[in-house]
This record gives structure tokens, sequence and C-alpha cells, in this order.
């Protein structure tokens, strides 16, 4: 888990247990105290996804165009270094997305390396 995951956590479930406290003391102050760090803890979270999904977006474009730039100048070496970061940018989770391409796919992408510098060593 990373680490903005876990304070994003930390400070919702800090917050829900200020916002109870709060109204079970009858205190608003640490009662929208609570609150306030719960929203903080939302906010965490959206920042993550936007920087997740931005992190997605660029694997994508890079493997792209590494796969393009690989078919027009024969490299099958960088063909499918860049099929493999675009598979990887495609993945919804980042820590499962090695296993997420598939053992199909992986053993593909094995034997396309494996040919790819075999055959540009020719």
């Amino acid at each position: 888990m990373s680490s903005n995951k876990q304070k994003e956590m930390k400070d919702k479930l800090k917050g829900t247990i200020e916002e109870a406290q709060g109204i079970l003391t009858d205190d608003k102050k640490l009662e929208l105290k609570g609150k306030a760090r719960q929203n903080v803890g939302k906010a965490r979270g959206v920042a993550g996804d936007l920087q997740h999904d931005a992190e997605s977006m660029k694997d994508q474009v890079v493997g792209s165009v590494k796969e393009k730039a690989g078919e027009l100048t024969d490299m099958t070496a960088l063909e499918m270094k860049g099929k493999a970061q675009k598979a990887y940018g495609e993945a919804d989770d980042k820590d499962k997305a090695f296993f997420g391409l598939g053992i199909v796919s992986i053993l593909v992408l094995l034997i396309g390396l494996v040919v790819a510098l075999t055959s540009d060593e020719d």
C-alpha cells in the first residue's frame, strides 16, 4: 500500500473518531475538526487517483511511441518493450500489473524479446 493511501485512510479514520467524539461530548469544534480531517483524507485519495491516471497515461503514450518506432525501424526488441510498457500503463492496479498481463501475454512478450535479441545480433 502506498504512503499516500495510508495517509488517506489514517485521516479518514482519525476524522471519523474525532467527529464521533465531538457528537458524543457535544463539542462542535471537535466534530467539525473531524469532518475536516475526513475531507483531507478524501482529497488525498483524489490526488492519488489523478497521479495514478497520469502515470498510466504516460506509460501508454511512451509505450505506443516505442512500439511504433520499433515497427518502423524493424527493431523487434524496441517494439516488444513498447508493447510491454503500453500494457503496464493499461493495467488498473500497478502492484499487480505484471500478473494482470496474464501468463500467456508474458510468455508471448518473452518469446518476442528472445527472438528480437537473437535477430538483432545478426
